[in-house]
């Protein structure tokens, strides 16, 4: 794995406290993963990963969602700390 997927999962990763939680999080982080890889790293579209991993197109496109949101969040302070040009 490239350092730069491992920095992508990274900023992925879900804070938890119990051990459910961590484990509950693990599975979503995995899932997560496979999609942003996939369609985001490999540049497959929607219906193709919905195909590779026997989803329905719908659950691609709401984790793929939420896994861009969750990057933007862990990410924004790349944008507030850069200085201006």
């Amino acid at each position: 794995m490239t350092r730069f997927i491992r920095r992508v999962l990274g900023a992925l990763s879900l804070d938890s406290t119990t051990y459910e939680d961590v484990e509950a999080d693990r599975s979503a982080l995995a899932q997560a993963a496979i999609v942003v890889v996939l369609a985001g790293i490999q540049e497959h579209d929607v219906r193709e990963v919905a195909r590779l991993l026997d989803l329905p197109e719908g659950t691609v496109k709401s984790r793929l969602f939420l896994a861009r949101q969750q990057l933007k969040e862990r990410l924004q302070w790349t944008i507030s700390d850069t200085p201006r040009r």
